[in-house]
């Protein structure tokens, strides 16, 4: 999904380049439309979905991984990654 979605921000790229070519007539045109890109389409990444310091706080009040992902509503797997990290 991740690479159809870079494929679609590209060709929207390629598409936008095209439309605006009779407006490119100076380099700083062309530096201008790049810059406007890459500030607009810039990936955003996905927001967290459970609070590490919270697991760490759990960790050190003596709970186990297991505990700690049922009363977060995480993975046991989510927990050892943060705990790892």
């Amino acid at each position: 999904m991740k690479r159809v979605t870079q494929m679609v921000v590209r060709l929207r790229f390629i598409w936008e380049v095209g439309q605006r070519i009779p407006e490119l007539g100076s380099e700083n045109g062309v530096w201008g439309l790049l810059a406007t890109h890459a500030s607009v389409y810039r990936a955003k990444g996905r927001k967290p979905s459970m609070d590490v310091e919270r697991v760490r706080e759990l960790r050190d009040s003596g709970m186990g991984g297991s505990a700690i992902a049922k009363e977060l509503g995480i993975g046991r797997a989510s927990v050892y990654r943060a705990l790892g990290s």
